[in-house]
């Protein structure tokens, strides 16, 4: 079941609550972020700035609690340092797949893939 997003307010509390200083930073519009050439608040920069650790779906998390799980070996090892990433630690344990390696985006493009872009890249193959 996939987790409950929380809204920006409860981000902010969460700042707020950390990290007033930053927080007040944040209202002032310190932490801007622009977008198809709209300048808009960004309560991640401010939540990294606070060190909250965040993730907007919740993947760290889930990895962090299947390596406690399956492999607290590589657990205990990301948390001494050896590992830059609980993603990479995942991926060491045989737990979670590397998608940026070519083979995984090939695979996903192959899916997002119409028809005729996929014969073109038959034929492309072929030659």
């Amino acid at each position: 079941m996939k987790e409950p997003r929380i809204g920006l307010k409860q981000r902010f509390l969460k700042v707020l609550e950390k990290r007033p200083d930053v927080a007040t930073d944040f209202l002032k519009g310190r932490f801007l972020m622009t977008k198809d050439g709209v300048s808009r608040l960004d309560i991640a920069a401010a939540e990294r700035a606070a060190g909250i650790e965040t993730n907007a779906c919740g993947e760290t998390a889930k990895l962090e609690k299947r390596l406690a799980e399956e492999a607290p070996d590589y657990l205990t090892r990301f948390h001494s340092g050896e590992f830059s990433s609980i993603r990479k630690a995942a991926i060491a344990a045989g737990i979670h797949q590397d998608s940026h390696l070519p083979l995984m985006r090939l695979k996903a493009n192959w899916r997002k893939a119409n028809a005729n872009e996929r014969r073109q890249f038959r034929q492309w193959l072929k030659s």
